[in-house]
């Protein structure tokens, strides 16, 4: 069975950062609520059969040392980055600096250190906008109920009669 992304990340920190804790495991994933309700999650999480599998599938693959974790990954970026030789008598590792540039990146972006920013030019007039909203509304009624539009009508602050005139 394919896991969700939540479940697929419960079960990486369950077998990393949480190092086995179920309602740690919880939280990190993503999952809300008090830690009583975590617990219950990460309890209900460890019965599921897919969920298991997946954990087991983990554990034979570290033992079989075919998983680099995240803090094995940033030291061999570092090493990398530093291009330094293992020990004083060793000669420094002939490494080019197009290599040791993007351990930098991996680096830095694991410590979430770029922001990426972009900026946008232009316009849109507000009568063009209007016009596709009436259109996407037109398109969404024709598949819910008139109670459901109702509520997206009321949900984002119009009223049918208004959505209507316009």
């Amino acid at each position: 069975m394919k896991l969700t992304e939540k479940q697929r990340r419960f079960v990486e920190a369950y077998m990393g950062k949480a190092k086995g804790n179920a309602t740690e495991a919880a939280r990190i994933a993503g999952y809300k609520g008090s830690y009583s309700t975590l617990k219950q999650v990460g309890a209900e999480n460890l019965t599921k059969p897919y969920l298991r599998e997946a954990i087991q599938e983990r554990v034979d693959a570290d033992e079989d040392g075919l998983i680099a974790d995240r803090e094995e990954l940033q030291q061999f970026w570092t090493k990398v980055a530093r291009a330094k030789p293992e020990s004083e008598d060793d000669e420094p590792p002939d490494i080019a600096m197009k290599d040791r540039l993007k351990a930098s990146e991996y680096l830095g972006k694991t410590h979430g250190l770029f922001i990426e920013r972009r900026h946008h030019e232009g316009s849109i007039k507000v009568q063009d906008f209007r016009s596709h909203l009436q259109r996407l509304r037109a398109i969404i009624a024709r598949h819910v109920t008139p109670d459901q539009m109702a509520a997206i009508d009321a949900e984002i602050g119009r009223g049918p009669q208004e959505a209507q005139s316009q």
